[in-house]
């Protein structure tokens, strides 16, 4: 059969060709007119002799036990794995299976190589891989996001939190205008809920996002200024801050992270390129922003954290569905619009409903 011959510790191939004398597989190399003379294509001895350079020069012999062939797969070239690192590879598939059948082998084509011949199987294949990634996606990652973030050590969080803030500062938030009146008023209420060794609250001006709160991984919250100036009662700061303490609480920011990360891991790995995963890097407010965004299951959680909170400290659970009525008239544009708080959240009125037949905001 015909092919190409790499010597080994070679980077460049010969034209050879193989055959099978006896026990043994020989590879003569086409000569090359470039040269001189002709010269040999040693290969290294294994164990009694196994592979030894031929008498003819510009050959290479093994015993055939010795030489690895490997696996057909359609129309890709068959490598032959000489014993001191030379190859012989070719595109007869048929007639090393041939070969392969003298020495005792299968030279049936792998169940690989047979399914990807069958049109039928590589549709099913084609069709079955979207729902497999949808069900990773949806399923596997956010079961195995939550112990992940858990593990995560406390100081590499509280980088991340610094890191994050920085950046969101430098090309997003405003420095605050807020009067000491109102932050100590906003301030007062981490106090109020008992949070004050879960939660730090920092102010800044809202720009682009308007009124709007962030919770970041390691406990950060950031009232915006425009948020604080909407909601006029203690109550109604309460609730949010309630409600961003349960995506601290939760770790939903650091889920989101590693539901990210594992996805484009994944994506990386069927198309061969992890270039992309950078964009996860954090260094991007729009990464950041993306991070900090939450699935309707996230918020659900983070509203029913609110509402114990809100409960156990005597404040109507309904402050928060007052709260967020004030965002959605304030925002009056499309969801990509809306502070983040409202996005992806379940319908206002479900939220309304979730918060009981307790006492109305301020009774």
């Amino acid at each position: 059969m015909r092919g190409h011959w790499t010597a080994p510790g070679a980077s460049l191939t010969r034209p050879a060709s193989l055959r099978s004398e006896g026990g043994e597989w020989v590879v003569g190399v086409d000569p090359d007119p470039l040269e001189d003379a002709p010269h040999g294509a040693d290969v290294e001895a294994g164990h009694s002799q196994a592979a030894r350079a031929g008498d003819a020069g510009n050959e290479a012999r093994a015993a055939a036990d010795d030489v690895r062939v490997s696996s057909r797969l359609a129309s890709i070239p068959r490598r032959l794995e000489f014993p001191g690192g030379g190859c012989f590879s070719t595109l007869d598939n048929d007639a090393v299976d041939q070969l392969l059948g003298r020495r005792g082998e299968s030279g049936e084509a792998s169940l690989v190589d047979r399914l990807e011949r069958r049109w039928a199987w590589a549709l099913v294949a084609v069709a079955a891989l979207p729902v497999c990634l949808w069900l990773l996606f949806t399923v596997g990652l956010p079961i195995v996001a939550h112990p992940l973030a858990n593990a995560i050590p406390e100081r590499a969080v509280d980088t991340l939190d610094d890191a994050v803030l920085t950046l969101l500062e430098e090309q997003l938030l405003e420095p605050t205008e807020l009067s000491l009146d109102q932050m100590l008023q906003a301030e007062a209420q981490v106090d109020r809920l008992g949070l004050n060794d879960r939660v730090d609250l920092v102010f800044h001006g809202g720009g682009d996002i308007g009124a709007n709160a962030l919770a970041l991984p390691g406990g950060t919250v950031v009232f915006t200024d425009e948020l604080v100036e909407l909601l006029e009662t203690d109550d109604e700061l309460a609730a949010v801050l309630a409600h961003e303490a349960g995506h601290v609480a939760e770790k939903h920011s650091l889920r989101n992270l590693v539901q990210s990360v594992g996805a484009v891991a994944v994506l990386g790995w069927i198309f061969g390129d992890l270039s992309f995963v950078t964009d996860l890097a954090l260094v991007s407010v729009p990464a950041v922003l993306q991070q900090l965004s939450y699935t309707r299951r996230f918020e659900r959680e983070a509203d029913a954290y609110a509402h114990r909170l809100l409960e156990e400290h005597g404040i109507p659970a309904a402050c928060l569905s007052t709260a967020l009525s004030k965002l959605v008239e304030q925002a009056r544009g499309p969801v990509s619009e809306l502070p983040s708080i409202l996005q992806t959240h379940p319908g206002l009125e479900e939220r309304i409903a979730a918060s009981g037949d307790g006492p109305a905001c301020g009774e």
